[in-house]
């Protein structure tokens, strides 16, 4: 845990430089205890990517820094332990590469998949929380909370994942 505020350190003075460069990117990500400057920031939404690729990480980084963001915030919300969430964001990045028009056929006949940035399987899990497959690609965040409470009532082990220890060797930066 002695890394923790080196990792915030760094995070702290990379933000100033990027505020120095005046590069019209996104807010990049920053420690809790730090507050965003008074000037707007402007940021895509998940529907303004140009050209959206199903493949697994085809998505701007910019975004991506903003979905983990999310993820860390609803998991909070949802009363998820540090560990926790630090697991669900590795899964979600095994998944889908924080990616939230992935899709994932599972079958050659193409009867089942697996979609959006939780990777939601058509089969089951969309059925079970009444999504339809463009609500699960074009509402990240309401999936997200889904997956935090799944995961808060133990059911991590539904995404494969997680179930067979995948998500291990994906490493995900947590703001916490």
């Amino acid at each position: 845990m002695n890394y923790i505020p080196k990792i915030i350190k760094l995070l702290w003075e990379l933000y100033r430089q990027y505020k120095a460069s005046k590069l019209p990117v996104v807010a990049p990500i920053l420690p809790l205890n730090k507050t965003l400057p008074p000037e707007p920031v402007v940021i895509k939404e998940w529907w303004e990517v140009e050209n959206p690729s199903e493949k697994w990480g085809a998505y701007p980084a910019e975004l991506k820094v903003r979905l983990i963001e999310e993820t860390l915030k609803i998991s909070r919300e949802e009363g998820l332990t540090d560990r926790q969430i630090e697991d669900m964001a590795k899964t979600i990045n095994c998944e889908s590469g924080y990616n939230p028009y992935c899709v994932n056929r599972n079958n050659p006949d193409g009867y089942s998949r697996d979609v959006g940035l939780c990777q939601f399987s058509t089969r089951y899990y969309l059925k079970e929380f009444n999504l339809t497959e463009e609500e699960a690609i074009k509402e990240p965040l309401r999936c997200l909370r889904i997956m935090a409470k799944c995961w808060k009532n133990g059911r991590a082990k539904n995404w494969e994942c997680y179930k067979q220890d995948l998500y291990l060797s994906h490493k995900v930066i947590i703001p916490f």
